[in-house]
């Protein structure tokens, strides 16, 4: 095993430093390749899979703009990990609850059907995401409590919350003896820093033992050695993909000379951040995971002085709120993909 395991907070659970997810990845993807990989990834000590649900995947639940599709990359994981011979109790999964499809669909509900298509009882986290109106924090942390006491979820966190809004919920739980939460979900690599680096979002990490989990590290592919994108990709707060779309061959060529590849240098980047718990990112091949987890002798090599070396990219700096939860700006989407 050469991933490393972090211990979040007094209550939480050992997580392997590295994650993979699945956004319209594993249905991207050679079937026998998946296998392969997955088999690999827990070999090598990795034990937190994000796996959550993101296609229209019934009238009753259109989570995520029709135009994305259906999508099976959750039931192609979870298929190939029982073709791996990967006992269920072996592995960690988050799934996500949205809540703009909140109290509409509950979370219970979300839950029931992420669990239905994984083909497990329960989920290890659940991940409350994109919180786009105001909600009692109470209700949401005793919702959550009263799953966790149903044993359909073992551990909880948030996605893109904004630091008072992740602060009350914490303080509510603590107020409710409810469970905390763990993990805090951020976007987080060389070009979006001011919103994890921010004083408050620090203190709240130091504070309360909640976890960094960095996310969308490769910025859809610009970090990892891509000059063009052709697939629907995430939101751009502060209208920045340009600018990153632009630097990606000079920050390849920055990696190449540390004796690095440009995703090696993405997840040494995210190593440095004093509250990383998790960093989560896409492979779509054995190779391209192995390439991914050198980063760790990279991280090693610079320290803490690799922020100085990408200081050039950070290009979010003064283009958004540090204390912001959410974006309005659009997604890039691909052309309309057909219901099969």
């Amino acid at each position: 095993m050469s991933v490393p395991h972090r211990k979040i907070s007094e209550t939480g659970p050992d997580i392997s430093l590295f994650s993979l997810g699945s956004w319209h990845t594993y249905d991207r993807m050679d079937f026998d390749e998946a296998v392969q990989m997955l088999r690999h990834a827990i070999d090598q000590g990795i034990n937190f899979f994000d796996v959550a649900v993101y296609g229209r995947y019934a009238q009753k639940f259109p989570l995520t703009n029709p135009r994305l599709g259906r999508t099976w990359t959750d039931l192609v994981f979870t298929h190939a990990m029982r073709m791996a011979g990967v006992p269920r109790a072996s592995y960690m999964v988050a799934e996500k609850i949205w809540l703009w499809a909140y109290p509409r669909l509950s979370i219970e509900e979300q839950l029931d059907h992420a669990l239905l298509r994984l083909g497990s009882d329960y989920a290890d986290f659940i991940m409350l995401g994109d919180m786009e109106d105001k909600f009692d924090f109470n209700v949401i942390v005793n919702e959550v409590g009263a799953l966790i006491a149903k044993g359909k979820v073992r551990w909880w966190g948030v996605n893109n919350w904004s630091v008072h809004e992740l602060r009350a919920a914490y303080d509510c739980a603590v107020a409710n003896n409810q469970p905390r939460p763990q993990l805090a979900q951020l976007k987080y690599n060389v070009s979006r820093r001011t919103k994890p680096e921010d004083r408050r979002w620090l203190e709240l990490f130091e504070q309360t033992g909640i976890g960094l989990q960095a996310s969308d590290i490769f910025e859809s592919g610009y970090f990892a050695g891509k000059t063009e994108v052709t697939r629907g990709v995430a939101r751009d707060p502060g209208d920045i993909r340009p600018l990153i779309q632009e630097a990606s061959p000079r920050f390849t060529a920055l990696a190449r000379e540390l004796g690095a590849t440009p995703a090696q240098l993405s997840i040494a980047f995210c190593l440095s951040h004093p509250a990383i718990a998790n960093v989560l990112f896409g492979c779509t091949s054995k190779a391209q995971l192995e390439e991914n987890l050198a980063a760790g002798a990279l991280a090693q090599r610079y320290g803490s002085e690799i922020r100085k070396l990408v200081e050039d990219f950070w290009f979010d700096r003064d283009r958004i709120d540090p204390e912001s939860s959410w974006s309005s700006a659009p997604m890039e989407l691909p052309p309309p993909v057909a219901a099969r």
